[in-house]
């Protein structure tokens, strides 16, 4: 779900007047998005993905971005890249940092049977928020950046943004991103940045502006324990022989201590 009232009083700043002031189009450009079903995980929806970038493509470039590419050449769906390099620096002073904003333009798979009270392709303003497949997971979060910039141009009189900025909106996310690392790999050089933020987080509020400063990962394995090839009497073998689900609870409990921090040795080492 994504708010779409704005209102420029709490810090009075040009930017957010500006915000305000194209809220309704805002609203009414994420909508026409919001309608591709970019479904990754679905073959049958490929070509929806393929259409939701060229949709990101055609608006990027008419906000201005100097550089914009819809990058398919690695076996990943289509992701598309952005770069609006701040200006020149002044005699003296030092070139701003590059800033690259990371997030996704492909959806979950959303039916009317998953209790959505109305077809989720189909969005719809209820009360204060826009709701629909992809207002929050990620391309109300994407659309909030073009807008960020496009007000800050606006407000400042500026030709390019403070920071220069990239963007990478990968087409794969919500099917495991399997082609990401060929991706970045691939495009490495035009990927180079000081910082990475990325979309796909929360708020801690509506009405308090938050940046999220850390993300957990994982690593995912499988572990076969073997033990008696017959079921073993327990009042007779119990405790004797060893049971598979009490040593692979013993080895599950062992991966924290009783702080909660991992045990797992050398997991620490680089952080």
């Amino acid at each position: 779900m994504t708010g779409v009232t704005t209102t420029a009083g709490q810090s009075g700043t040009v930017e957010q007047a500006e915000v305000a002031r194209r809220a309704d189009a805002f609203v009414a450009e994420l909508s026409e998005w919001l309608r591709i079903p970019s479904i990754s995980a679905d073959p049958g929806h490929h070509g929806d993905v393929a259409r939701s970038a060229a949709w990101l493509e055609a608006t990027l470039r008419r906000d201005g971005w100097p550089t914009v590419e819809v990058w398919s050449d690695t076996p990943a769906l289509p992701a598309v890249y952005a770069h609006w390099p701040a200006a020149d620096p002044a005699p003296g002073e030092d070139p701003a940092p590059t800033v690259l904003v990371y997030g996704h333009h492909d959806v979950q798979p959303a039916d009317l049977e998953d209790g959505w009270s109305f077809e989720p392709f189909h969005p719809r303003v209820v009360g204060e928020e826009l709701r629909g497949r992809g207002a929050s997971d990620d391309k109300g979060h994407i659309a909030m950046v073009l807008l960020g910039v496009r007000a800050h141009l606006a407000a400042t009189g500026a030709g390019a943004p403070a920071v220069s900025l990239k963007l990478l909106v990968e087409g794969e996310e919500e099917s495991g991103s399997a082609h990401l690392a060929d991706l970045l790999a691939a495009h490495a050089e035009a990927l180079a940045c000081d910082a990475i933020v990325v979309t796909d987080t929360g708020m801690v509020d509506r009405a308090v502006p938050t940046v999220c400063t850390g993300m957990r990962g994982m690593v995912d394995l499988e572990v076969v324990f073997r033990g008696a090839s017959v079921d073993l009497h327990s009042g007779q073998f119990g405790g004797a022989v060893p049971n598979p689900v009490t040593e692979l609870a013993t080895l599950v409990a062992a991966f924290h201590d009783d702080a909660g921090r991992v045990a797992v040795p050398g997991f620490y080492d680089d952080v």
